[in-house]
């Protein structure tokens, strides 16, 4: 479910996003990894990837972000 404002997240929408985070964080990942992991997730969410699976695979494989740009790691931006 999408609300119809990006900036405001529905319940449903929080759901969706924690269970992808759950499903595509890494075991033994730190708290500051998981909150950058989170910040790309909300960050991809409102560039209008919604769906559920799409999440997850662009979590899984971030050099997959739809962009022109050439791709940058989410939680270590300086790294090629």
């Amino acid at each position: 479910m999408l609300s119809s404002n990006l900036d405001f997240l529905s319940p449903g929408d929080m759901t969706m996003l924690e269970r992808v985070l759950a499903a595509t964080t890494p075991p033994g990942a730190s708290s500051s990894d998981r909150e950058g992991r989170a910040v790309a997730l909300v960050r991809l969410f409102q560039s209008g990837v919604v769906k559920e699976e799409e999440l997850v695979r662009e979590m899984w494989h971030p050099h997959h972000i739809r962009s022109s740009r050439p791709s940058i790691d989410p939680l270590f931006p300086t790294r090629p």
